[in-house]
């Protein structure tokens, strides 16, 4: 599934945002967002990393669940992609985490329909699901709505019954 995201992801990229092109609805009188992601897989976290960037937002990355913890206890963020399927520790156990220190921050997360389920009954439910694989119409929708943002597509992600 990585492989096949990667792929969908950089070629959405390519077609979306042009080097030297201005970020896709950049809001011009606020304080830069800070969004935090969490994603194992290099190619995919880095091309997110660069997405959100492009998008006029602070983009911090983190490859594994311990490297997320760490970044949540030292900064509070605006916005957080969560990947569910993680090293060290889960991404459920992530999200749990930041529902307890940060109950008010909207996540974001996606993986396949198995990860999915594992965070559709319980009390820390993310704001919005994506399942993978992932297209950037999605993450461009998730980051504009929970930034307060016009969105840039029409095509909307797949929302958890919250």
């Amino acid at each position: 599934i990585a492989k096949q995201t990667l792929n969908i992801l950089e070629q959405q990229f390519s077609t979306i945002q042009k080097p030297g092109q201005a970020p896709l609805n950049k809001t011009s009188n606020r304080e830069q967002s800070s969004v935090l992601i969490v994603e194992d897989e290099l190619n995919i976290r880095e091309l997110l990393k660069d997405f959100v960037s492009s998008n006029g937002c602070a983009a911090i990355t983190a490859a594994d669940g311990q490297e997320a913890i760490l970044a949540i206890q030292k900064q509070h963020f605006d916005l957080v992609f969560l990947d569910l399927k993680l090293p060290r520790i889960s991404g459920v156990e992530v999200l749990k985490k930041i529902k307890q220190t940060s109950p008010n921050t909207p996540v974001v997360v996606s993986g396949d329909a198995a990860d999915l389920e594992a965070v559709q009954d319980r009390a820390f439910r993310p704001q919005w699901v994506i399942p993978k694989p992932f297209k950037l119409q999605q993450i461009s929708e998730a980051l504009n709505m929970w930034l307060g943002r016009e969105a840039a597509y029409q095509e909307p992600a797949f929302r958890s019954n919250s």
